[in-house]
């Protein structure tokens, strides 16, 4: 008898980590804690710490490969509007950046008053969709004429001959900006300052004239 109970109490014991004991001669069953899993805390090894720094990485590359193929597509879609924003910042960074800032805390009063309005309405919960679009949008937009105004100068100075096809310089910009954000931490601070001038230079295309249609598509 037993046996039996030893044989029937051996699942739950593994179940809920308790040892129960049962004695041949039919006494009570004794039930104590089973030891501490010595394989219970997971320590990681240097192998695992340089397996998630690869992971990371491999992450950001993808996420930064997606974006300036947007970028990219911007170009394609947009060449006017592409080439008048990079006339803007060649002819005055440190006013697009200016602007960039003054738009962005547009966008961060913006955002304060939606989420006060949440206690009070569930409509800013609606106008938080736009409001995101359109950050994004002059984001992304900025971005490619960034790149655009950065990728002209280094085709120009390593004598290219890929000198004037939009695509080129968006994409020789784009990498040479994408590539300083792994300079931990300042590449970071030079996002910060890229960023706002990608704002700025959005924003005044926005409020300039559309330019002439004779612009040729980029190459």
């Amino acid at each position: 008898m037993g046996v039996l109970l030893a044989s029937l109490a051996a699942p739950l014991a593994a179940m809920f980590d308790f040892d129960i004991k049962v004695g041949l001669d039919g006494t009570s069953p004794t039930v104590t804690p089973a030891p501490p899993n010595v394989h219970a805390h997971f320590n990681p090894t240097p192998a695992h710490h340089l397996g998630g720094l690869v992971a990371v990485l491999l992450i950001a590359l993808i996420l930064k490969t997606g974006w300036l193929a947007t970028c990219l597509l911007y170009a394609l879609l947009k060449p006017q509007r592409l080439r008048q924003g990079g006339q803007i910042l060649a002819a005055g960074m440190l006013k697009s950046f200016l602007i960039g800032l003054l738009a962005f805390l547009c966008y961060l009063v913006f955002a304060i008053i939606l989420v006060a309005m949440l206690k009070r309405t569930h409509l800013a919960l609606a106008l938080w969709i736009p409001l995101v679009i359109c950050y994004f949008y002059q984001l992304l937009s900025g971005s490619a004429m960034l790149y655009l105004h950065l990728g002209e100068k280094l085709l120009a100075n390593l004598a290219s001959p890929h000198l004037g096809s939009s695509l080129w310089a968006v994409a020789c910009g784009g990498m040479l900006v994408l590539a300083l954000g792994f300079l931990f931490p300042i590449g970071y601070l030079l996002w910060a300052l890229l960023g706002a001038a990608c704002l700025g230079a959005s924003t005044r295309t926005l409020l300039s004239p559309r330019p002439a249609t004779g612009i040729s598509a980029p190459a």
